[in-house]
């Protein structure tokens, strides 16, 4: 089982929280992983660093915009 660290944040000024977390994963279940830490922060960036040193990052799904 390979292990990969998580980390959901929001790059705006905001009272939302960062959180990070650790997994083990299986080549199976990894995009199951990514999709249900997007699910669970939609507003949030979701960036992992994988055990090889790779590191991904996600936009959020759903950004409130302000229009001036």
């Amino acid at each position: 089982m390979t292990r990969l660290q998580i980390m959901a944040y929001t790059p705006s000024d905001t009272n939302e929280d960062d959180v990070t977390w650790g997994v083990g994963y299986t080549e199976e279940k990894l995009y199951d992983i990514i999709q249900k830490a997007r699910k669970d922060y939609p507003r949030h960036n979701i960036t992992l660093y994988f055990e090889n040193g790779r590191v991904r990052t996600y936009e959020p799904l759903h950004r409130e915009m302000q229009y001036i």
